[in-house]
């Protein structure tokens, strides 16, 4: 294969294909790649990759790969309505990108290499624009799923090493115009490792906020009138939020718990229907019923993930707010799943109110390391992100 002048690689070109560079380098870029060979040998396999794993399974029972691309940039959030990511050098620019409905993205560390995944769902608008960023170059960022153009982000102290901010001098910040105007609303409690904030669904001005560290959570349940103070929940908890402005809370080595008053009180989901034979690795909104979800489950023990790494996921559903579970299929785990999180690999769900007949999964190496549509935020990533063959996987449940 001739080489490239401009020493264009695979990645680069699937970065500018997707709008990923500069105005600058992208007139470049254009300007070159019809009279370069290399490049055209690059654009073709890009293109086959992408009609290969596009493809579907007929019957919808098996794992299917999804498109996926590279990337610049510095990925702060990731919703089931969009994404936002910060862009730039290591120094940064202060701007960032905001994803539209119905794209997917997920992250994953091997071995210090980044991985990025770009997965549009079928007939989803794939739409990109430019905004300014709070006052501190540093941001977690939250999108509504209810809300065009709503989004919060927590701002902080500029600090190189990991978490990318001081969260004892941290400050929430809203922006209802997709990130042109950022208003300031509130200082957050004193956390020694704060999340990313969570949107409340059915209450678009309640904030869910957990500290990392100690794994206490803390509520705002009325932003826009009384001044952003945050309360502690009675619960702690990975937060999940369901319709109506209900509020559960769900750990892999605890029950699901469910408040209907955004915090003041919790029901615990009866134990006898909730306790399964396996760990609980992931949950998910669906939306095509008022009271569903999904779980993956992952029905082997420790031992028998060892005697055998392709060991099967059981995906369930409930319709009924968790209190009873159906399996829907078990499926075998995609052997690029070799990474564990306690010798189990996760499998992180995801779900979108635009496809509500589609449940996306992503399987990692833990939770810290991989970053899908399942209400988490991304850790910090440096820039120059690289591809890897671990693909984000759609599934569409049997009836």
């Amino acid at each position: 294969m001739p080489e490239c002048s401009l020493r264009l690689d695979f990645a680069a070109l699937a970065a500018w294909r997707d709008g990923f560079t500069s105005a600058r380098r992208a007139a470049q870029i254009a300007a070159h790649v019809d009279t370069c060979g290399a490049c055209q040998a690059h654009l073709t396999a890009l293109a086959s990759m992408a009609q290969a794993l596009r493809r579907e399974d007929p019957n919808a029972t098996a794992w299917q790969p999804r498109m996926w691309r590279a990337m610049q940039g510095h990925m702060a959030q990731a919703q089931q309505q969009g994404t936002a990511m910060q862009r730039g050098t290591h120094q940064r620019d202060g701007r960032m990108t905001w994803g539209g409905v119905g794209v997917i993205l997920a992250f994953i560390v091997v071995l210090g290499l980044i991985a990025s995944h770009h997965a549009t769902l079928p007939g989803a608008a794939q739409r990109w624009q430019t905004a300014s960023l709070p006052k501190s170059a540093r941001a977690y960022f939250t999108i509504s799923q209810e809300v065009p153009g709503l989004a919060y982000a927590i701002t902080g102290n500029n600090k190189e090493d990991y978490p990318p901010f001081d969260p004892l001098q941290g400050t929430l910040w809203r922006t209802q115009d997709g990130g042109v105007h950022w208003q300031q609303i509130a200082n957050l409690p004193k956390f020694s490792s704060a999340s990313a904030p969570q949107v409340v669904l059915g209450n678009q001005s309640a904030l869910v906020v957990t500290d990392l560290t100690k794994g206490n959570v803390f509520i705002a349940p009325n932003l826009a009138n009384d001044g952003g103070e945050f309360h502690p929940l009675t619960r702690s908890g990975s937060a999940f939020f369901a319709r109506q402005g209900k509020l559960y809370a769900f750990n892999p080595s605890d029950s699901l718990w469910r408040s209907d008053d955004l915090g003041q009180t919790w029901e615990e989901i009866p134990e006898e229907s909730y306790a399964t034979s396996g760990v609980v690795t992931s949950m998910a909104l669906d939306y095509s019923t008022p009271h569903g979800w999904y779980r993956t489950v992952h029905y082997r023990n420790v031992d028998a993930y060892q005697q055998n790494p392709t060991a099967a996921v059981r995906v369930e559903h409930s319709t009924d707010d968790g209190y009873t579970w159906q399996v829907r299929q078990i499926l075998a785990i995609p052997t690029i799943a070799a990474p564990v999180y306690g010798d189990i690999p996760i499998a992180a769900l995801a779900t979108n109110p635009a496809f509500p007949s589609r449940l996306c999964v992503a399987f990692g190496i833990n939770d810290e390391s991989l970053w899908s549509l399942d209400q988490h935020a991304a850790a910090h990533l440096p820039s120059g992100l690289q591809t890897m063959e671990r693909p984000l996987i759609q599934l569409k449940p049997r009836p």
